[in-house]
């Protein structure tokens, strides 16, 4: 092997190694680190206000784990893109897209699971219930959860979501009617406030990133397969495509931060109010409305980019008067 050989070589590792040796990652770095600081933020908020599912005699506690996994998702995206494997950054990044909404979907169809109705309400909790009747009250609550008779085929998807039963052969029916993206959002959708946001604010975009990210999934087009062996010299490429990574996970971000809004806005909140519950301190009045720092900033820098009304729409709608700036 002559010297000339061994050099070309020697660049062609190098390059494919790591192709930060010739693109900068400085604004794909930015944007990983945000993305990642907030889900660090809603993942604490995540720990406090975890989402219960209730089996027979098993009980499943769901706190911060999407989140946790989500950022390990980012971090082989990041990987995938500096091999310059750009198809299956795309590939990763629509798992990312599904597994944020699949979240949402999960603690949606969770908290609409029928328990006691208006009447068993009023007939168990009232103003002169006693201990005991209190005591008898949850007990009930529980009996009726833990039983499943009130559990639709849906509520039953997601116990076999919790058991990890979801993949077995009698969970067909459950995969095919509930667990895709597009059931996700059909089912989210039955909130008002977040179908009239996906319809008026992020439904375009929405669709357009679902056929990128559907194009690189499927190989649709030689083009899309040719992403994963772009030329080490096709610079101008590699920059565009990755710049398309970057973009797509801000948005993807941005859309489930602006779900997550109307659906559980507690999960924005700074953490001022309890840390003064935790110091022993009185808060300071109307804190527990206050969103934190690093959401502020995400709005502002990526949720104003999908439509110029729609922080107005998420700071007048939001259920629980979060003081979105």
């Amino acid at each position: 092997m002559n010297d000339t050989t061994k050099e070309q070589i020697g660049q062609w590792k190098q390059i494919n190694e790591d192709l930060s040796s010739i693109v900068s990652f400085e604004k794909f770095n930015d944007t990983f680190d945000k993305t990642v600081c907030l889900f660090d933020t809603l993942g604490d908020n995540a720990m406090r206000q975890p989402i219960i599912n209730i089996i027979g005699n098993k009980n499943y506690i769901l706190c911060a784990d999407f989140f946790l996994a989500t950022i390990q998702t980012l971090k082989s995206i990041t990987a995938c893109c500096k091999l310059g494997n750009f198809s299956d950054a795309n590939v990763l990044t629509r798992k990312f897209r599904d597994d944020l909404f699949q979240y949402l979907y999960i603690m949606a169809a969770t908290d609409n699971i029928k328990g006691l109705t208006k009447e068993e309400l009023a007939q168990y909790f009232n103003n002169g219930m006693t201990e005991e009747g209190f005591l008898n009250a949850v007990a009930d609550l529980y009996s009726i959860l833990a039983s499943g008779i009130r559990k639709e085929s849906r509520d039953k998807g997601i116990d076999a979501w919790f058991d990890n039963t979801l993949n077995n052969s009698c969970s067909k029916e459950y995969r095919y009617n509930f667990f895709k993206t597009s059931a996700y959002i059909e089912f989210i959708n039955k909130n008002t406030l977040v179908k009239f946001c996906f319809d008026a604010y992020l439904k375009e975009q929405w669709e357009a990133l679902s056929r990128r990210q559907n194009n690189f999934t499927h190989s649709n087009g030689r083009n899309f397969l040719s992403a994963n062996t772009i030329s080490i010299w096709d610079k101008k490429r590699a920059i565009a495509m990755l710049d398309q990574v970057m973009d797509d996970i801000s948005l993807t971000t941005a859309f489930f931060l602006s779900v997550l809004i109307l659906i559980k806005p507690s999960y924005i909140s700074s953490s001022d109010y309890v840390d003064c519950l935790d110091c022993g301190l009185e808060p300071t009045e109307g804190s527990q409305y206050w969103v934190a720092p690093i959401v502020q900033d995400y709005i502002d820098e990526f949720v104003t980019k999908i439509h110029s009304g729609l922080k107005t729409y998420l700071t007048k709608n939001n259920p629980y008067g979060m003081e979105i700036k």
